[in-house]
């Protein structure tokens, strides 16, 4: 007769001193791959959120409609002005950005009625020495129907000519500092790529103009054409360049110095070259 079975003798088979001691090791893919996963769902979350800051004006808003009403009839009239007295003596511009920000408000909701629904309303920040533009995009994801916000940081820099160069007017750069969509910060480098793609659109366009025939040489700057060449050409490449201009009598005009603090912009402006006589 069998008696009852016997315990199983126990196992004398114990992991390596080393498994043991490196046991993370075995549980560091599944680690990684959550973190991963954590890192893109944050990113996704942040893509498709707008800045705070991003708060187009509602036009029906009466403290709005009176910011409309300052910037259109009263301070658009004493840029006139300033521009035509401008062959006087140096005259200074100043744009404040919520009235600036209105404007734009209630100029586009007219271009939008007719159909231009791709881009939503631009939001315009002012602050030391930088110009923030954010816009929405209906090609960019968005927690809105009507897609994303893309936004964009410039320095703004003004500076003396070099010794040796025969133009001494001041230059200006614009320089791409920061670039996001939603809240997630991008390369500038993809912005700057869309950049090089709208220059080299409009250097064709305006090389196909028959009234510009000679006009994209600096030293010939008399078109409004030409000039707003060069913003996008040098200024928006990041180049130095002569901010120049023409008023309505043909005097060719010049920025002297831009200065930016919080919330307002000011733009000295002046005579390219001396009136005969003066």
């Amino acid at each position: 007769m069998e008696g009852p079975p016997l315990p199983a003798a126990p196992s004398t088979t114990r992991p390596s001193r080393w498994r043991r001691k490196h046991t993370w090791l075995f549980h560091l893919p599944l680690c990684l791959l959550l973190f991963a996963l954590l890192a893109a769902l944050l990113c996704w979350h942040l893509l498709r959120t707008d800045p705070a800051w991003y708060q187009p004006p509602a036009i029906d808003d009466p403290a709005v409609g009176q910011l409309i009403d300052s910037f259109q009839y009263r301070k658009v009239p004493e840029y006139n002005n300033a521009i035509q007295r401008a062959p006087l003596g140096d005259q200074v511009l100043e744009v404040y950005q919520d009235e600036l920000n209105a404007s734009i408000a209630a100029d586009l909701h007219v271009a939008h009625q007719g159909g231009m629904g791709k881009i939503g309303i631009p939001v315009v920040n002012f602050a030391a020495d930088h110009i923030t533009i954010a816009v929405r995009a209906s090609a960019l994801p968005g927690v809105s129907p009507e897609g994303g916000v893309v936004t964009v940081m410039y320095k703004v820099e003004m500076f003396d000519a070099p010794a040796d160069d025969p133009d001494q007017h001041r230059r200006l750069r614009l320089t791409l500092e920061k670039a996001w969509v939603g809240r997630l910060r991008i390369p500038t480098s993809l912005v700057r790529s869309r950049v090089g793609d709208l220059k080299e659109a409009v250097e064709k366009n305006l090389q196909n103009l028959p009234a510009l025939a000679g006009e994209l040489d600096p030293a010939k700057r008399t078109n409004d054409s030409a000039q707003f060449h060069d913003l996008l050409t040098h200024g928006l490449d990041g180049e130095a360049f002569v901010p120049t201009f023409t008023l309505p009598r043909k005097y060719p005009m010049v920025i002297k110095d831009i200065a930016i603090t919080d919330g307002v912009i000011r733009i000295t402006i002046g005579l390219r070259d001396p009136l005969p006589g003066r």
